[in-house]
């Protein structure tokens, strides 16, 4: 959330659709890490979280600035190298009721029964920023 901030401050465009989309996706909705040794831990992947937002996602973690305004070291640990496994290890959490439609996966949600489409009630899609 702080890097999406910071970049909206300088008015890089679209930093602030992408705040608002990991602010409602929440702690729950971010992929979370299985350690695999020192330094180095495998992503587990959101089956039911869109790709695209993923791939945002990945843009939010890739700006993460290792400087402060001074050009001096961060303060604590630098973060851990993230390997993303095209096939890795899923999650075992369940997927998040009541995110906009389009922050889940189509084809996942093709798989729904009506009753768990009920149930997940996703909110109206919302708009995206263009990522190429």
């Amino acid at each position: 959330m702080e890097i999406c901030a910071a970049e909206a401050e300088v008015a890089n465009p679209g930093w602030d659709l992408l705040y608002a989309m990991a602010d409602q996706l929440g702690i729950g909705g971010h992929s979370s890490d299985e350690s695999e040794g020192e330094g180095e831990a495998v992503v587990r992947r959101k089956p039911w979280r869109n790709p695209y937002v993923t791939q945002l996602l990945k843009v939010i973690d890739g700006n993460r600035r290792l400087t402060n305004a001074y050009g001096e070291a961060r303060p604590g640990a630098l973060p851990h190298k993230r390997v993303r496994l095209g096939c890795g290890p899923a999650t075992s959490e369940p997927p998040i009721a009541s995110l906009p439609e389009n922050f889940y996966d189509p084809g996942w949600l093709a798989t729904l029964t009506e009753a768990q489409y009920e149930a997940l009630a996703p909110a109206d899609p919302v708009p995206l920023p263009d990522h190429e």
